[in-house]
């Protein structure tokens, strides 16, 4: 039987994905470098800024989606709404990871896996 080669990345993303605790934390990390370098990059190459300028607006429309509402160019502003839209993809990643792990945790302590501590 023969897989495409998305059929085995897949397989090996979620064997990898689901090895340990911390590798969505990882994955977030990597998610948020990715949208603010490529933004970062985008934006100083369309808009004639220094790297720096451009790294600074990336985090802060990722962290504030406000889709480049301040910027005076057109492009500045598609840029700044596509990494807004990054940062929101970043929330919600970052919310579903804290709302698995309450999920995690109630469900232990529901099912009594919690280690008991007597006095």
């Amino acid at each position: 039987e023969d897989h495409s080669f998305l059929e085995f990345f897949w397989y090996r993303f979620s064997n990898w994905f689901g090895a340990t605790r911390t590798n969505p934390l990882l994955l977030l990390f990597v998610v948020v470098q990715a949208v603010c370098i490529s933004t970062a990059v985008a934006y100083s190459v369309v808009c004639k800024q220094r790297l720096a300028t451009g790294v600074w607006k990336a985090w802060s429309w990722i962290m504030s989606p406000d889709g480049g509402g301040g910027e005076a160019r057109s492009a500045g502003r598609l840029i700044g709404a596509m990494a807004s839209i990054g940062g929101i993809f970043v929330f919600a990643m970052l919310v579903s990871m804290l709302t698995e792990e309450f999920q995690s945790v109630m469900h232990s302590v529901q099912s009594s896996q919690a280690p008991l501590v007597e006095t």
